[in-house]
């Protein structure tokens, strides 16, 4: 798995018995449009990686045009919505 950067918290917070949380995961703005289903794939990793660790998460951005979880216009982003709650 390339997960390198979450690798060293993950065995520190085990070797001390803590949980780990991850208080901000997203996307940058700068990616394209066309790009759209490497992003849902990214956070669907994410995700699994947490899930899978139990790490607790939260979405970097709640509503913005950078990749929230609702566009400035108000409409949802349905799938992303989706991957993030599991539902």
């Amino acid at each position: 798995m390339g997960f390198d950067h979450v690798r060293l918290p993950i065995a520190k917070a085990k070797a001390l018995g803590l949980p780990l949380y991850c208080g901000e995961f997203g996307i940058i703005n700068k990616t394209t449009q066309e790009a759209e289903t490497d992003k849902l794939r990214w956070y669907k990793d994410m995700i699994e990686l947490f899930e899978e660790r139990g790490i607790g998460y939260v979405n970097w951005n709640y509503k913005s045009g950078s990749y929230g979880l609702v566009e400035n216009d108000g409409s949802k982003k349905e799938e992303l919505i989706r991957i993030i709650t599991g539902k």
